[in-house]
């Protein structure tokens, strides 16, 4: 059976988005904390500074937003008890917000954690299966060049991707 490469990224996609998948628990942690993405993106990058932080700081995770934007958001998670002003346009995570990031993750790998219950007989069979597949599939003609290499950083020398 010969698979097209938009069928093999389709059915990787689906097996990744299944592994993944917590029913929407963290989602569903986020919203009912009232945060918005771009708060919810700056709380987690708390994690990355030791202590206080300056709106211009979070520059160096990319050109998302300017300065203005990430103080206005930092505000808002600072009127929502998520964040603490330290002093005059510093910032750092309070007590409430590192607490939520640590129950959202933490909750989200339990519940993908499920995964991780076959049998060790099991996990050794869909492993050496999960190998054939992916080598088998990067055979193809179809497979575009940035997969196979992709494939190639990611899978033992003991896998032949050609």
């Amino acid at each position: 059976m010969t698979l097209s490469g938009a069928d093999l990224y389709r059915l990787v996609l689906s097996a990744l988005t299944y592994l993944q998948d917590d029913g929407g628990q963290f989602r569903r942690g986020v919203d009912k904390a009232g945060l918005s993405r771009d708060e919810f993106w700056l709380l987690n990058r708390f994690r990355y500074f030791p202590g206080s932080v300056a709106p211009a700081d979070f520059l160096t995770f990319g050109p998302y937003a300017s300065v203005s934007i990430y103080t206005r958001l930092l505000d808002e998670l600072a009127a929502k008890k998520f964040a603490e002003t330290v002093d005059a346009g510093r910032y750092r995570s309070s007590e409430t917000g590192r607490r939520l990031i640590d129950t959202l993750y933490r909750d989200y790998f339990n519940a993908i954690a499920r995964h991780d219950r076959l049998p060790e007989p099991d996990v050794q069979r869909l492993g050496a299966l999960a190998d054939r597949a992916v080598a088998a599939a990067l055979r193809q003609r179809e497979v575009p060049t940035p997969i196979i290499s992709a494939a190639r950083s990611t899978f033992p020398a003991s896998v032949n991707i050609s």
